[in-house]
């Protein structure tokens, strides 16, 4: 297995081989496209695997953890990179403490509006996503609410090594956007996946 830098710069390297420090384009170009590209991989593999299996989970490397100021019982995310592409909103994965006190459940706007008085939730509050932000009809526990959610990949460490099947798809994705051509088959049977 090899890391997403190293996938980086071996994808560089073949795309510009005579490349030097004034180069347009740098091999930090690549280690941030192959930082987002691996998230994207990540999220078509959680599609498949939610088509096979009927369930998924967002892959933990993608999950990041933050405290959100609350104002007039709502939070800003626009400081957050987030990837927001899961199916059925599972970008948040959670909303509140582990702990079963002050949890917050996640409702739609219709839905807060249905069950604006019911009492089923016990002690736990809700929230609804709006936009880049997070909306609380029935009020917090407090000033702030931590919440843990699917990064849009950016800040992912480049040196963890990847899956293998990941990180060829990844580094065929770099070097098509960059050198704007398919890779060679060197196989001779026509066979794109090199």
């Amino acid at each position: 297995m090899a890391s997403l830098k190293e996938i980086a710069a071996i994808a560089y390297d073949q795309v510009y081989p005579n490349a030097d420090q004034n180069a347009a384009i740098q091999v930090e170009h690549f280690i941030q496209t192959a930082l987002t590209r691996y998230a994207f991989e990540l999220f078509l593999t959680s599609k498949e695997l939610k088509r096979v299996d009927g369930e998924w989970e967002i892959p933990d490397v993608l999950l990041r953890e933050a405290t959100l100021n609350i104002e007039n019982n709502e939070a800003d995310l626009s400081g957050l990179k987030i990837f927001t592409s899961f199916d059925g909103g599972k970008w948040i994965s959670m909303v509140g403490d582990f702990g079963c006190d002050c949890g917050y459940i996640k409702h739609s706007v219709n839905l807060a509006n249905i069950l604006c008085n019911d009492e089923y939730d016990g002690n736990k509050k809700t929230y609804v996503p709006i936009g880049r932000k997070l909306k609380f009809p029935k009020g917090v526990h407090g000033n702030t609410v931590p919440i843990i959610y699917a990064s849009s990949g950016e800040d992912v460490d480049g040196d963890i090594e990847v899956d293998d099947a990941i990180g060829d798809r990844v580094g065929e994705y770099l070097w098509k956007r960059f050198s704007g051509r398919i890779p060679e088959d060197r196989t001779q049977n026509s066979n794109t996946n090199v």
